[in-house]
């Protein structure tokens, strides 16, 4: 919409509370590989099914001229309200979530990937391994293509994530978002360290929540 920026406002990290001493130590947060790699000891809040499927998710990194893994972002979301918070709140752990607010124009930096859904959503099929090399769409090409190896998609399910590799798409797909009530998932270059931004955990524009209050409906996630 014209008038409206984009940019202006906030991007958001959940994390379990457990974790925050190491986040606060290292003063970044790191991918999932970062931590693996580091040999962290975490707490995880995702659901273990759908990190199965982002273990076999690639994408083009455009500077290094190689897939690397879909676990070497850090994600981000748009909204607070996601259903990701809605599944520890059916879990019983909402109160133990915290959500790291950052201000968007770290979306602005080299390497940051935007998608118009759930990353895990390329048709991949629990039951079978192939995997699936993604090369986001460009202001050049804007389309995003993939490649099946050995061979694929195995899903049943065939609405398929899109991923994009520049900020310009982002008007589109807010928009997209807005009309169809879904979330916008940023993936941001193997960590987000409080070098990228001076009040990084020190207070506005990034801030520290940790959700005790709200108080989540079934139908009330979006």
């Amino acid at each position: 919409m014209p008038g409206i920026n984009y940019l202006a406002g906030s991007i958001y990290h959940m994390v379990h509370f457990s974790n925050l001493q190491s986040i606060f130590q290292r003063r970044a947060l790191l991918s999932k590989e970062g931590v693996i790699q580091e040999e962290i000891d975490y707490q995880s809040i995702a659901f273990e099914e759908v990190q199965n499927l982002r273990d076999r998710i690639f994408v083009w990194d455009f500077s290094k001229k190689a897939f690397r893994s879909l676990h070497s972002y850090v994600p981000f979301y748009f909204a607070t309200h996601t259903p990701m918070l809605f599944v520890q709140y059916k879990n019983g752990i909402q109160n133990e979530v915290v959500i790291f607010e950052v201000n968007r124009s770290i979306l602005k930096d080299q390497g940051v990937l935007f998608t118009d859904g759930n990353a895990s959503n390329q048709q991949l099929s629990k039951y079978t391994k192939e995997v699936v090399e993604i090369v986001p769409a460009t202001p050049m090409r804007n389309t995003c293509r993939r490649r099946y190896r050995p061979n694929g998609p195995n899903g049943a399910n065939t609405n398929r994530t899109d991923f994009y590799s520049d900020v310009a798409f982002l008007v589109t797909l807010l928009l997209k978002a807005v009309l169809k009530d879904a979330f916008l998932l940023l993936h941001i270059n193997q960590a987000y360290s409080s070098n990228q931004e001076e009040n990084y955990l020190q207070g506005e524009p990034a801030r520290l929540r940790r959700r005790r209050s709200i108080e989540m409906q079934p139908n009330s996630c979006c």
